[in-house]
């Protein structure tokens, strides 16, 4: 835009200070905008990963159940024991403060106290998944919730659910129990739960919007109004 043009539209009179006034509010409202740009793509990032973290630890949970299952009664509750530590240790560093279950999709008539979840968060979830599955039976069937407690921040948590649908493979297994032998592929044999500490779930996107909102900080004091003139407007 020509310097006629802007004294045409801004007026002669303090020309200067509505120049710079204009150059600082175009300058914020890029700010805002590029903020609310990297707030968009990070928080989806950042949620995405976290799901690929949980959704990469329900196989070798499901493993570990079955494998505990597997042995003779006896040695069923040393097992567990020592299946639990070897899980715990094998966990990469990042994924320490994960916690997991695994439990019935049908939790208020399961006999076992290991089939049922450990709160009413769990019940709810699985009545969804179940829902879920029959309005939606080609969508994943995943639920994120955040659960804040205010008094407590340490007790906050991410949590993940997530149904497992029977495979083949899971009726080869299942059938030769009496509770398994109406199973059908497509059916929600279980629910597996995936949990860490909240802060540590927005940590990601904490570190990033400090950093974003520094440089559009820095970008806006640090903008240059050399271009503007420098001299009274004669009239």
């Amino acid at each position: 835009m020509s310097y006629r043009t802007m004294k045409r539209l801004l007026g002669e009179t303090n020309f200067e200070l509505k120049s710079l006034v204009l150059f600082g509010l175009g300058l914020t409202i890029l700010a805002t905008i590029t903020f609310a740009l990297y707030w968009w793509q990070t928080s989806g990032l950042v949620n995405e990963g976290n799901r690929q973290a949980a959704r990469q630890l329900i196989p070798p949970i499901i493993l570990a159940r079955h494998w505990k299952w597997d042995q003779p009664e006896e040695m069923k509750q040393e097992f567990s024991r020592t299946i639990e530590k070897m899980t715990e240790d094998m966990l990469p560093a990042d994924l320490v403060d994960f916690k997991y279950d695994l439990f019935s999709p049908d939790p208020s008539t399961a006999t076992s106290p290991n089939d049922r979840p450990i709160d009413s968060n769990g019940y709810e979830a699985a009545r969804d998944l179940k829902r879920m599955l029959r309005e939606n039976p080609g969508e994943p069937l995943e639920i994120v919730r955040e659960v804040e407690d205010e008094e407590a921040a340490d007790q906050s948590e991410y949590q993940f659910y997530a149904g497992i649908v029977a495979k083949q493979s899971c009726i080869d297994c299942h059938k030769s129990l009496e509770k398994g032998a109406d199973l059908q592929v497509g059916d929600l044999i279980g629910v597996a739960k995936i949990s860490m500490p909240l802060d540590r779930a927005r940590a990601s996107i904490h570190r990033v919007f400090a950093f974003v909102i520094s440089a559009e900080l820095v970008k806006v004091c640090a903008g240059d109004p050399g271009h503007l003139p420098d001299r009274p407007i004669r009239h």
